[in-house]
């Protein structure tokens, strides 16, 4: 095998090598990014249901000062 076709050769794998490189890393960001979405909105509906959870907390406080429910 001549030196410049055994150059040429060793170049396309090298090419191949580094576009799948490529390519993982880019599967390997977007995954990431899906991931970081997810625990976005996880954090969104958690703090939701805190808040929730403080009103309601709230609510049964403020009945349970009152004296409960009010009879007419």
């Amino acid at each position: 095998m001549s030196k410049k076709k055994f150059s040429s050769s060793l170049e396309k794998r090298l090419f191949a090598i580094e576009e799948k490189l490529e390519s993982g890393l880019r599967e390997m960001a977007e995954s990431i990014r899906a991931i970081k979405l997810r625990q976005v909105r996880t954090e969104m509906a958690l703090a939701g249901l805190l808040f929730l959870c403080g009103a309601l907390a709230k609510a049964v406080i403020d009945f349970w000062v009152s004296g409960g429910a009010s009879t007419p």
